[in-house]
């Protein structure tokens, strides 16, 4: 009997990540040059809307800037006393852009979009309880006019 309790925590884990990062896609898809659903005093900077993905793609193989890709990496789990699971599950949002002129700067922008979406974004339906930026980087004009910028997230979220 306690095999099965596992297994169906273990199950419902992967099909709640699954939705935690889709739900995550949709939310940056909010990035399109307009005006802000969360604040009408922010307007995005740049327009990612229809480059918006959940997979891992390097410069090479990216056709469409600017665009943002998603990947889920590792999920650590907490099993709590009373059958109470948490799991804190890291996510890389990698960006790249192109620009003749300034890339550092359409980098900066980009990454000011993705913070805009993050501290607004809620998602507790599907027990995301914090959602905590770890790390922030990006090339620096290493690769102009192309850049790359990785946003690294913490999303702790509870198993029900």
């Amino acid at each position: 009997m306690l095999y099965f309790n596992i297994q169906w925590i273990i199950i419902d884990m992967a099909s709640r990540r699954k939705t935690i990062i889709n739900n995550l896609v949709a939310a940056m898809k909010n990035i399109d040059g307009g005006t802000s659903s969360y604040n009408a005093n922010y307007t995005y900077n740049l327009n990612v809307f229809e480059n918006v993905f959940r997979k891992l793609k390097f410069v090479d193989e990216v056709n469409d800037h600017p665009s943002l890709y998603l990947n889920a990496g590792l999920d650590i789990r907490n099993y709590e006393s009373g059958g109470y699971v948490t799991s804190d599950l890291q996510v890389i949002i990698r960006g790249y852009i192109k620009d003749d002129e300034s890339p550092v700067d359409m980098e900066e922008n980009l990454i000011e979009d993705i913070e805009h979406i993050l501290s607004n974004y809620s998602d507790s339906n599907n027990g995301v309880m914090q959602i905590s930026v770890d790390d922030i980087s990006t090339d620096e004009g290493l690769i102009a006019p192309f850049g790359i910028i990785e946003v690294s997230l913490s999303i702790s979220y509870e198993l029900k």
